[in-house]
C-alpha cells in the first residue's frame, strides 16, 4: 500500500506541475478525444489493478457512495475551473481560454477533495478489515 501512496504523490506533483503550467498559459479551446480515451483507460487500469492486485473487495453500496463522491467532486470542480477562465476569440476566429489565480484555486481544492475521498476510502476498507480480520 505504501507504494501505491508514494505513486499518487509523485503523480499528483507532476500533475499539479503540468496543470499550474497550461492553466495560466493562453490555449486554444479544442476537444481532444485521445486525452479523454487515455484518462478513462488509466482510470480502469487503476480500479482493476485495486480489484486484482489489492484483492479489492466492496459492496454495491460502498460503490455508489465513493464512486458517486469522487464523481460529484470532479463535476463540480470541473465548473468552478471552468468558470474562472478568461475566454475570447483571437485574431484568426480561434476560441481561446486562459486560467487565473483563481483557476488554480480550484484545482488545488479540487485535488485536495479527491484526495479526501481517497483517504476516506482507505479508512473505510482498514476499518472492514479490522472488524472482518
Amino acid at each position: 500500500m505504501q507504494n501505491l501512496d508514494l505513486t499518487n504523490l509523485v503523480l499528483g506533483a507532476w500533475l499539479l506541475f503540468v496543470v499550474i503550467k497550461r492553466q495560466l498559459a493562453p490555449k486554444v479551446v479544442r476537444f481532444k478525444m485521445a486525452f479523454f480515451v487515455l484518462v478513462t483507460l488509466l482510470g480502469a487500469a487503476s480500479i482493476g489493478d485495486a480489484f486484482n492486485k489489492q484483492h479489492l473487495q466492496i459492496s454495491p453500496s460502498q460503490a455508489v457512495v465513493f464512486g458517486g463522491l469522487s464523481l460529484a467532486s470532479a463535476i463540480v470542480f470541473a465548473l468552478l475551473r471552468a468558470w474562472s477562465y478568461r475566454f475570447w476569440v483571437d485574431n484568426n476566429g480561434l476560441v481561446m481560454r486562459q486560467g487565473n489565480w483563481l483557476t488554480l484555486v480550484w484545482w488545488v481544492v479540487g485535488i485536495a477533495g479527491h484526495v479526501g475521498v481517497d483517504r476516506l476510502w482507505i479508512g473505510r476498507l482498514d476499518q472492514c478489515d479490522i472488524q472482518h480480520g
